[in-house]
């Protein structure tokens, strides 16, 4: 009923501003030329009104003439018929615009526009593609969200390449005689996305030196980017050099210590190949007094089990769920209890399944959760967004 309402007053806003408009300028006289544009829209207000906004529309749009005065009144209403779902009607709504040579070259490339985001919320993106290279060339105030379009298009289509060339072609430029340009955080912090999608890419493949260098791109692009830092480690985990991965990954803290934990497999593994195990815990240990979290808590845990048995494990664990109790650290201490099988079977059982059905991780900026850690908000599309879930029922 909301959505009625909205289009009930929309659409009497764009009556009302039309016939206003076309009246108070004597393009018709007002007996005989009104008399058929009241009806008309009277017509289409009886449609909203029984609840058939098809109807409604498409009187609207038979009615109103396409002019540098109705233009924005049509780009509105191709841009509500997108929002609403029904991608077809905006297509069309916009695309008649563009039938129109006599309108200002301005207004066109408006219209461009709004057909490009129609053609890509309809998942047509070679047609948007084009539409906004033109868009891009030919129009100067509209370059700067023709390009981020294009950007979303080579996101969806994972088309990492032009991702990154059309993101650099939005970067400010540098002018000698000036102070340097403001930096753009967001816009660095994706194309230190775009470069380690394709180290992904080459990693998988064993093509070690091109990952290499694209990992380093990320790092100059965006100095904090822990996704470089944790396939850096795994890259020259891969390579042999675990030295080498263990730097990368010690890095972590320094960029976002709520991401070391996914380190801790690479970072465990270095140690074990270098034969320094025993070094892993006074350094994790050193991280937990900056970050406390219960997953560093438990390997912590686990590298005291390795090193002193799990008597050590246990005592160390207790003290940590004494002064910050987590369901997950619970879980894992009721595991801990050997000698105590038959009594906390059912218990450890409930905390299991309590734990795997909390999410794990949340967008920041949307409220996205899942279990899953992606680099990408699946909501939002926003990088570097998802972080891990804090508090009793999280990390």
């Amino acid at each position: 009923m909301a959505s009625i309402w909205l289009f009930i007053l929309v659409f009497t806003a764009i009556a009302c501003g039309w016939l206003l408009g076309r009246f108070a300028s004597g393009s018709s006289p007002l007996p005989g030329g009104a008399g058929k544009a009241y009806r008309d829209y009277f017509r289409g207000l009886n449609y909203l009104l029984n609840d058939r906004p098809d109807e409604a529309i498409e009187t609207f749009l038979v009615t109103l003439e396409v002019s540098k005065e109705t233009l924005e009144t049509h780009i509105a209403l191709g841009n509500l018929m997108r929002r609403k779902g029904d991608v077809e009607r905006a297509i069309r709504i916009h695309h008649n615009l563009l039938a129109r040579p006599q309108l200002p070259p301005l207004q066109l490339q408006r219209a461009s526009l709004e057909l490009a985001r129609d053609y890509i919320s309809a998942g047509l993106f070679d047609r948007a593609e084009q539409l906004l290279l033109d868009l891009v060339q030919g129009s100067e105030e509209l370059r700067a969200i023709s390009l981020r379009h294009l950007i979303e298009i080579y996101q969806a289509e994972r088309d990492w390449t032009k991702a990154i060339e059309t993101a650099t072609r939005l970067m400010p430029r540098r002018n000698f005689f000036l102070s340097a340009p403001e930096p753009d955080p967001e816009l660095d912090s994706a194309i230190a996305h775009f470069h380690c999608e394709l180290a992904q890419a080459a990693l998988e493949k064993n093509v070690f030196d091109g990952a290499r260098a694209h990992l380093q791109q990320a790092l100059i692009r965006d100095p904090k980017c822990t996704r470089a830092s944790l396939l850096q480690g795994l890259l020259e985990y891969r390579a042999g050099d675990f030295q080498a991965g263990i730097d990368a990954l010690q890095r972590i803290p320094q960029q976002n210590p709520a991401l070391l934990p996914e380190a801790l497999d690479t970072l465990r593994a270095c140690y074990d190949s270098l034969g320094k195990r025993e070094l892993m815990a006074p350094f994790l240990r050193q991280c937990l007094t900056q970050y406390p979290s219960t997953r560093l808590a438990l390997a912590i845990a686990e590298e005291l089990g390795h090193r002193d048995g799990p008597e050590a494990a246990n005592q160390f664990l207790t003290e940590q769920m004494r002064a910050r109790p987590t369901l997950r650290g619970l879980q894992h201490l009721i595991a801990l209890q050997h000698d105590k099988v038959s009594s906390t079977e059912i218990l450890q059982t409930l905390m299991q399944k309590l734990v795997l059905s909390k999410p794990a991780y949340q967008c920041v900026r949307c409220g996205f959760s899942g279990r899953q850690l992606h680099w990408q908000c699946p909501s939002c599309k926003h990088w570097n967004t998802v972080q891990p879930i804090v508090g009793s029922e999280g990390d």
